[in-house]
């Protein structure tokens, strides 16, 4: 999401309270659109959605430049989210959202995903290591702030303070109850995705069990 009026970029990961956070920004700033990258489906899906650092440049249908000379004017931003936990997460909006399509099974899902990558019904942006979600073309990270969805809230408040916006309450969208995501995990899964995400647990300092 890029709003050249609040002068922000927000690189908005999945399952990290994106939808919240879109929809806050949204009703406080005009930002920038697209109507090429998700044609018709949501009306949020033209306000710059799940796109990663270098993937928000190569793309061409925005209607105004977006370079790194935009990186570094603006604040740039985005949220992380213990990874067990938001591979949870993700589970359960795809049965929710194509059900037909996703196993039932939380272990045939995650082996489906990360061994066998079969990305067709999702797409692969929704499994990317969330380190390499915000690495630049020189595989750095240069992102002014970087939130975390453990910290939603207070981490947006600093996001609202940094773009001169009264801290405003996030709405609760796109939530989903369930029981903590540790119990979904096996000895086996859990060391799966430990090996897959291992950059995001080193770099964000995430452990299994936390919160």
């Amino acid at each position: 999401m890029i709003s050249h009026q609040g002068k922000f970029i927000y690189l908005d990961q999945c399952r990290t309270g994106g939808h919240s956070i879109r929809h806050a920004l949204a009703r406080n700033f005009e930002v920038e659109k697209t109507d090429r990258f998700y044609p018709g489906r949501y009306a949020e899906d033209s306000w710059m959605r799940h796109h990663t650092r270098n993937n928000l440049i190569q793309n061409k249908s925005w209607t105004s430049v977006v370079d790194d000379r935009l990186f570094e004017s603006y604040f740039t931003f985005g949220f992380v989210r213990n990874p067990w936990d938001k591979l949870v997460s993700q589970y359960h909006w795809c049965r929710k959202q194509m059900r037909s399509e996703t196993p039932k099974d939380f272990s045939e899902y995650v082996t489906d995903k990360l061994v066998h990558n079969n990305f067709e019904s999702d797409g692969e942006i929704r499994y990317v290591s969330q380190v390499d979600f915000f690495r630049n073309a020189q595989g750095v990270i240069d992102l002014d702030f970087i939130g975390r969805f453990e910290s939603l809230q207070e981490d947006f408040n600093r996001v609202c303070i940094s773009i001169k916006l009264e801290p405003i309450q996030l709405p609760h969208i796109s939530r989903y109850i369930r029981d903590h995501y540790s119990t979904f995990y096996t000895s086996a899964l859990r060391g799966l995705v430990a090996d897959v995400y291992s950059d995001d647990i080193e770099v964000f300092g995430y452990t299994f069990g936390d919160f």
